[in-house]
C-alpha cells in the first residue's frame, strides 16, 4: 500500500511531541524492522507569524525574495495562509509548517537565488510566486480570515548614507514590535553582504524596555559602518503608559545644541522605535561625540515629562 492509515482513539494535543512505532514491519522480501517516527501537530497560524526581510529591489537579473519568522515556541501550520499587496493575493502550498523560531525564505527562483546567496539555508527556501513588489515602494500583508502582518516599504526606510538600495534587503529591527512601524525597518548590514537569507537579521534589536520609558541600542554606533564591531545607526526604543500620548523627540549636543528633531507633537504608540542614523538636520554627519537624546511626552490626562538618553556617535579605528 501507499499509505497506511491510523484511526487514533486519544485526542492529539497541538505542539505536544508525540511518537508513533510499528513492530515487525516486513517488506516485499520479508525483511522486518521495527519503526519509529516522531510528530508535532502544528498549531494554526497565528500573529507569532512576521514579515522579517524583504528585497524588493534586486541587482539586475537577480529575483525578489520575502523572509517570514515564526516568532513563537511552537511549531506552526501555514494552511490558509495567503500574501497580497493589495492588487494581488497568493495563497501558501497546503502543507507547508514552520518549526519554532525558524525562518521561510519565499522567492520565485530558488536556483536564481542560490547562486547569488548560497549562504541561505537550504531547508529555509520555499520556491513561490510572491506578489509583484514595485522598486518604488508599496505594501505587503499576511492574513487568514484576519490580518497577520503587515508592512509598508519604501527607500525612505533604507539607510540616508547609501548610494543606492539595488540589492540591499530591509530587515525587521524587533519581531516583537509592529510591521507596520516604519521605524522597525532598516537596510541590512555591509558586513552581512546586505541581506541576511534565512538567518537572523543583522540589524536584530531587542525591544524588551524592562521599568523604562526611553532605551538606546546600542549606546555607540558608526554611522556608515562597515565592520561588525559597531552598528551603524542606534535605534531609540520608547514605551507609554498611558494612551493619547503625544511627544517630541530631540537629539542634542555636547554644548546643548539642537542637531537634529526626529519627531514633533506626534501622537505616540504604545511602543515603537525611532532610527539615528547619525546625521544632523541638514543630512550632514554629526561629529564624533556624546549627544543627549530627549522624549518630551504630555497628554490630555498627564503632566509634561522628560526621558533622558546618551548616545555616543564613534570614529572608525
Amino acid at each position: 500500500p501507499a499509505e497506511l492509515i491510523l484511526i487514533l482513539s486519544d485526542t492529539l494535543f497541538i505542539n505536544e511531541s508525540m511518537s508513533i512505532q510499528l513492530f515487525g514491519v516486513s517488506d516485499c522480501y520479508q525483511n522486518r524492522a521495527d519503526l519509529t517516527t516522531q510528530f508535532v501537530l502544528p498549531q494554526p497560524v497565528s500573529k507569532g507569524l512576521v514579515i522579517n526581510e524583504i528585497l524588493y529591489d534586486p541587482v539586475p537579473g537577480g529575483v525578489d525574495f520575502l523572509e517570514l519568522y515564526n516568532h513563537t515556541d511552537g511549531d506552526m501550520s501555514l494552511n490558509g495562509l495567503s500574501i497580497g499587496n493589495g492588487d494581488e493575493e497568493a495563497m501558501l502550498p497546503i502543507g507547508t509548517t514552520m518549526k519554532p523560531f525558524a525562518y521561510l525564505l519565499l522567492t520565485p527562483d530558488t536556483l536564481k537565488h542560490l547562486l547569488e546567496f548560497p549562504n541561505t539555508p537550504l531547508n529555509t527556501l520555499l520556491e513561490f510566486d510572491l506578489p509583484t513588489m514595485p522598486n518604488e515602494g508599496g505594501m505587503l500583508f499576511l492574513r487568514r480570515d484576519t490580518s497577520i502582518d503587515v508592512m509598508n516599504y519604501e527607500d525612505e526606510l533604507h539607510s540616508s548614507l547609501l548610494a543606492s538600495t539595488e540589492g540591499i534587503s530591509l530587515e525587521q529591527l524587533s519581531p516583537e514590535m509592529s510591521g507596520s512601524i516604519l521605524g522597525n525597518w532598516y537596510s541590512a548590514a555591509s558586513t552581512s553582504n546586505f541581506t541576511t537569507p534565512g538567518y537572523q537579521n543583522s540589524q536584530f534589536r531587542s525591544s524588551s524596555m524592562g521599568s523604562t520609558s526611553l532605551r538606546v541600542a546600542p549606546k555607540v554606533f558608526i554611522p556608515g559602518s562597515r565592520t561588525t564591531a559597531y552598528d551603524s545607526f542606534g535605534s531609540i526604543f520608547y514605551q507609554m503608559n498611558l494612551s493619547g500620548t503625544y511627544g517630541n523627540l530631540m537629539i542634542y549636543d555636547h554644548r546643548g545644541r539642537l542637531i537634529k528633531q526626529l519627531f514633533q507633537n506626534s501622537l505616540l504608540d504604545y511602543a515603537g522605535v525611532v532610527i539615528w542614523d547619525g546625521t544632523d538636520t541638514a543630512g550632514r554627519p554629526a561629529q564624533v561625540g556624546s549627544y543627549l537624546i530627549v522624549l518630551e511626552t504630555y497628554g490630555p490626562q498627564q503632566s509634561r515629562q522628560i526621558h533622558y538618553q546618551t548616545i555616543v556617535v564613534g570614529f572608525h579605528p
